[in-house]
């Protein structure tokens, strides 16, 4: 019962924000993204009697150009993404330069780079930039070694370990939800990321103990804003809508 009543505080709290939302930004965000592809739309025209469907490939070029630049600010400084500074509490100093490559490693491998180029590419269409902390269990084959037994030899291999990534995951800002009243994401009551994912996905999180073994819910109303930067056609097979809240609850 408890479970229940927090799933529906949720959803009627969520399609408040979700409301506001759509009535104050969506009719922007659209156009923007449209300007940004290059799609006319009737809409867009400054006048009535404009007859004239061509779209200027300048904006576009201004937003990539503009992408770029951010882009060049922030990576363009060599190795120098980020720093770490030593607390002078031992006389060791390779352990800094250590954490400072195993980072390097770990962002190169999950990608890091890519990802805030996303979010910067999101802010400059529709002005603000977000992404998502994902911290997720990975198997990793690395090399070992292994005595043999009753033989004077060693055994060189590979072997499994379980290994914790941090992740970015940039989110669109029709798939991003808050509370209207907050000015900042620490100010508000909470934050929600909404998307659709394949319904394999939410089986094989289900199977892993990630998600409560339930029905799945497959019959819901399509969204056509929903994920409209990356999602061309309407497309309502074998998906499922997912909804993530960060934040206070009653």
């Amino acid at each position: 019962m408890a479970q229940d009543k927090l799933v529906g505080w949720l959803n009627g709290t969520l399609e408040d924000w979700r409301d506001h939302r759509d009535t104050n930004y969506l009719p922007d965000w659209k156009e923007y993204e449209r300007l940004w592809r290059g799609e006319w739309a009737a809409e867009d025209r400054l006048r009535d009697s404009e007859r004239s469907r061509i779209t200027s490939p300048a904006l576009q070029q201004a937003i990539e150009n503009h992408t770029a630049e951010i882009e060049e600010a922030v990576f363009g400084q060599g190795n120098h993404l980020f720093d770490i500074e030593d607390d002078m509490m031992d006389s060791d100093k390779s352990d800094i330069e250590y954490m400072k490559g195993y980072m390097k490693e770990c962002f190169k491998k999950n990608k890091v780079r890519k990802a805030v180029g996303d979010v910067i590419l999101l802010a400059s269409i529709y002005g603000t930039g977000i992404g998502e902390i994902v911290i997720k269990k990975t198997k990793e084959l690395v090399p070992a070694t292994q005595p043999l037994p009753d033989v004077d030899a060693i055994a060189v291999g590979v072997e499994e370990k379980e290994k914790v990534n941090v992740t970015l995951k940039p989110v669109s800002p029709q798939n991003f939800l808050i509370d209207p009243t907050a000015t900042s994401i620490e100010d508000a009551m909470g934050v929600a990321i909404e998307e659709f994912v394949s319904a394999h996905k939410v089986a094989e999180n289900i199977a892993n103990g990630v998600y409560f073994n339930v029905d799945i819910n497959d019959d819901a109303a399509p969204d056509k804003d929903l994920e409209s930067s990356w999602i061309d056609t309407e497309y309502n097979d074998d998906k499922v809508k997912i909804v993530r809240y960060y934040g206070l609850v009653p």
